[in-house]
């Protein structure tokens, strides 16, 4: 079972930890611990770099698959190097784009649920130089004015730089938060903590992924394009301004 630090400390970029094990002949990498994001939950996977034995092999991929998370790497690593210690550094950059969109997506849903009551049906955070969107289910775009509306409505909170919380909760808790479990048919554990995002005195939902600290890092927000993809679905894509 590979230990999920990215769920505790969000800003963590460089750790140590030991190599549990290596499959798929030297290209993919299990450790002990990680602070690379896995794909999943909409969020693109990190990419980076492995540290091992003074040599750098360049992380190109991350999966998670079980309780394992795999770090596929572009350079073979030689078996006998499990129980290795090895340093993971991640790409900020990279990282800090998928952040700062995350949370804005977030902030776009928060809206939508306000303004309209919908719920989210699927989304996807772009990678660096992409723009990232939500989908929703409602059966018209937007208006010039609504987009201007969402616009400035999520832009006044960024300007606020707004604290965003990472925080647990039992099940029994998310059932007094309205909009908590925000895509429609995700399914809540039985038991065991529920891992959620607070924008604070805004929004607070179930996600597993990687968000900024505070609302003023996000940037400028504006929405590039609302998309008809059905009789009750649109897809909002939003771009982000530094």
């Amino acid at each position: 079972m590979t230990k999920a630090l990215y769920l505790e400390d969000q800003h963590l970029m460089d750790f140590e930890t030991t190599i549990k094990g290596i499959t798929n002949e030297g290209r993919e990498v299990i450790l002990a611990e990680t602070a690379f994001y896995p794909e999943g939950g909409g969020q693109p996977f990190d990419t980076g770099e492995l540290q091992i034995n003074g040599r750098m092999y360049r992380v190109i991929a991350v999966n998670k698959l079980g309780e394992n998370i795999y770090h596929k790497v572009q350079e073979n690593i030689p078996s006998d190097l499990i129980g290795s210690l090895v340093r993971g550094k991640i790409d900020q950059g990279r990282r800090q784009y998928l952040m700062r969109h995350h949370t804005a997506l977030h902030c776009l849903n928060a809206f939508m649920l306000k303004k309209f009551g919908v719920l989210v049906t699927g989304g996807q955070v772009g990678i660096p130089g992409e723009p990232s969107r939500h989908d929703f289910e409602i059966d018209r775009s937007l208006t010039q004015d609504e987009r201007k509306e969402c616009e400035d409505w999520v832009n006044a909170i960024i300007s606020e730089s707004r604290p965003v919380i990472v925080r647990y909760f039992t099940e029994e808790e998310t059932k007094y938060i309205l909009g908590f479990c925000r895509t429609r048919n995700a399914v809540i554990p039985a038991s065991g903590r529920i891992r959620g995002i607070e924008i604070s005195g805004i929004d607070i939902q179930a996600c597993g992924g990687t968000h900024v600290r505070t609302t003023g890092e996000i940037g400028r927000f504006r929405i590039q394009k609302v998309d008809n993809k059905g009789a009750n679905l649109r897809r909002i894509k939003i771009m982000l301004d530094q």
